[in-house]
């Protein structure tokens, strides 16, 4: 990379349901999310939204500190389909979006993030070691707060 780029990050949020989208609306995770990209003074930072109904985001998103853009979900939702199946389709999208030298993170809609998130996998990358950061997660119950992985 050269001196000076900054890596843009693309983030994927497949998010569908109403259940799904309630949560990630009003439960906290686009919150903590958008904190995270405040805190981490992202340059050019890309949303991607999965969803069956963007109208559900829009007043959250309308302020968002990037770019947002939605799309369809990839493939075509039928009663009893693993949704992990659905999950991988939009991450895969997000990932051939994403250019040589982006940085990805591959979220869901009810997953919360600490607001250091991307300050801190900016740091691990930007110290050479590590080109792929994982973090396990569970959904979120309850709302979360807005604090750093440490708290």
């Amino acid at each position: 990379m050269e001196e000076g780029f900054s890596p843009r990050w693309v983030i994927s949020f497949p998010c569908w349901g109403n259940e799904k989208r309630a949560v990630a609306v009003h439960g906290g995770p686009l919150q903590t999310l958008l904190a995270a990209i405040r805190v981490a003074r992202l340059e050019n930072p890309l949303l991607i939204v999965n969803t069956d109904w963007p109208p559900s985001f829009r007043e959250i998103l309308k302020n968002a500190p990037c770019e947002v853009r939605y799309y369809s979900l990839p493939t075509p939702i039928t009663q009893g389909m693993e949704s992990y199946l659905v999950f991988g389709s939009c991450h895969q999208h997000a990932i051939d979006i994403a250019e040589e030298g982006d940085r990805v993170a591959l979220l869901c809609g009810d997953m919360s993030v600490s607001i250091d998130a991307f300050q801190s996998a900016n740091g691990i990358f930007a110290s050479g070691k590590k080109k792929v950061i994982m973090a396990a997660a569970s959904s979120t119950v309850g709302k979360p707060p807005l604090a750093k992985s440490r708290e």
